[in-house]
């Protein structure tokens, strides 16, 4: 008689490919006790327990305590390639001889004016490898050789600069080189002077001044710099896929210079622009249009203070089926019409911030149609409510919006704040219909600021059972003091 043979039962779990998959998703304290559970598991969640090291806050009784994790990296030189992002600040950058081999994220915030040359030796020993850099200060200035250094760093694609000054002339030169190399460039509420344009081989050099890799821009609040020189910067942007522009002190400067950057859009200078966020510039309608016009797919817009209005919209609608994130609260001429519209045509939308939307009883019920939108990460609207009728109709029309919420079962963040106080924001009841919300397993932060609710024990120890990802919750809830405190204290304690 013939033996079979069985082959033996495989343990999905003790598959190292599946251990990495898993281990995208815990957090370095869950992390660091699977590591303890076998040596398969050992050797699959330890990588990515050293891949990011952050030593940014020290003080804190962090899983890998400051002291004891310098201790182990000086002590076993394996562990240091597995180290692939550092975050630190500078009076944190390590003093003994040390060098992460595959280290390719370097943030840094610059705390203290010391350990200045740890800091310039330590990139120097990275410079081959990094990526990305992050570097964030307050009022002080960087060592006169540091963009030299840089100019050494050929991998590196991505520079983020908040909070940052560039004063000598040698090193804004030694910038403009750097930055001609980059995919990507975010520079936020920093000074970086150009002494007379980006444009003007005298203080950039001829390689500086296509930006030909450039993909992705963001400049935030940028001083030094007129903002026709940054649009001047920007249009030499030819391969621009993704633009931040935010300048909020000079705002009615701002309004002519858009209307500069939306011809220059409207004649081809961005082919490439799928992202745009140009929040606070009260940008007009067919200005807004004519950017629209020019994008062959939008994916994000932050049109936010605009006066975005049909025109506009009327190119957004060619974007539906593509747009994933919208931002466009404060815009005076935004209707609940268009809004609802928003929700019923965009199936890849994550984020939608917008402003009120009236829920009438006859507009609810006449609009049968479902929204669509069933991606939603993080949705911000005020629905409010009109009692035109009966109690019945505002009831049923509350029940409807609940429902058409509890579609939405990927919502981590739901903002229903208001900045009018009134009794026809929608409530927070189970009489009213919130049971329906249970679908809402990832929420992890609900906002009612503004907004009169009436909320008991009961809601609150329903959320405790339903939403039990749920870290804040802001915003009064319940219109009596006395009652809130109590809710608030209770909601403490659940979670």
């Amino acid at each position: 008689m013939e033996t079979t043979t069985t082959s033996p039962i495989i343990n999905p779990l003790n598959l190292p490919e599946i251990l990495l998959i898993i281990a995208q998703f815990l957090t370095r304290k869950e992390l660091s006790q699977c590591v303890r559970v076998s040596r398969t598991w050992h050797e699959s969640f330890l990588p990515k327990l050293w891949e990011t090291l952050d030593f940014t806050s020290v003080q804190k009784a962090e899983i890998l305590h400051y002291e004891l994790a310098l201790k182990i990296l000086a002590n076993e030189p394996s562990r240091r390639s597995f180290v692939k992002n550092f975050v630190c600040s500078i009076v944190n950058i390590p003093d003994f001889p040390i060098k992460f081999l595959n280290l390719v994220s370097l943030e840094v915030e610059w705390r203290l004016w010391r350990n200045t040359k740890n800091f310039i030796d330590f990139v120097s020993k990275h410079i081959q490898s990094i990526e990305r850099l992050s570097l964030s200060n307050i009022r002080l200035k960087v060592p006169y050789n540091f963009w030299d250094v840089m100019l050494s760093a050929h991998r590196l694609s991505e520079l983020r600069l908040r909070r940052f000054h560039i004063h000598h002339r040698h090193c804004l030169q030694s910038f403009w080189i750097l930055c001609s190399n980059l995919e990507a460039l975010h520079i936020s509420k920093s000074n970086i002077p150009i002494i007379s344009s980006p444009l003007d081989e005298e203080d950039s050099p001829r390689e500086a001044q296509s930006f030909s890799r450039l993909r992705t821009m963001e400049l935030e609040d940028i001083e030094g710099q007129s903002l026709a020189m940054q649009l001047e910067w920007i249009g030499i942007c030819k391969e621009l896929e993704s633009l931040r522009w935010v300048h909020r002190t000079q705002q009615s400067r701002f309004a002519i210079v858009i209307n500069n950057f939306a011809d220059m859009a409207l004649d081809g200078k961005w082919p490439k622009l799928h992202s745009l966020q140009i929040p606070f510039t009260d940008i007009q309608d067919r200005d807004l249009a004519n950017i629209l016009q020019s994008m062959s797919s939008v994916r994000v817009l932050d049109a936010t203070r605009s006066r975005l209005g049909p025109l506009s919209f009327q190119e957004i609608r060619l974007h539906f089926n593509t747009i994933q994130r919208l931002e466009l609260s404060k815009c005076p001429s935004l209707t609940s019409t268009m809004l609802r519209e928003i929700l019923q045509s965009c199936p890849q939308l994550r984020t939608l911030v917008g402003k009120t939307v009236l829920c009438t009883w006859d507009v609810v019920e006449s609009e049968k149609c479902p929204w669509v939108c069933t991606r939603l990460r993080e949705l911000r609207i005020d629905f409010e409510f009109e009692q035109s009728g009966e109690n019945q109709e505002y009831d049923r029309a509350m029940m409807n919006i609940f429902e058409k919420l509890s579609a939405l079962t990927m919502l981590e963040i739901l903002d229903l704040s208001s900045v009018v106080r009134s009794n026809n924001h929608i409530q927070l009841l189970l009489s009213k219909g919130l049971g329906q919300l249970r679908s809402l397993r990832h929420l992890r932060l609900l906002r009612i600021n503004g907004t009169k609710q009436y909320m008991s024990i009961e809601e609150i120890q329903w959320m405790k059972t339903h939403w039990r990802n749920l870290e804040a919750l802001e915003g009064y809830m319940n219109v009596s003091p006395e009652k809130n405190q109590e809710l608030r204290g209770m909601l403490g304690w659940l979670f």
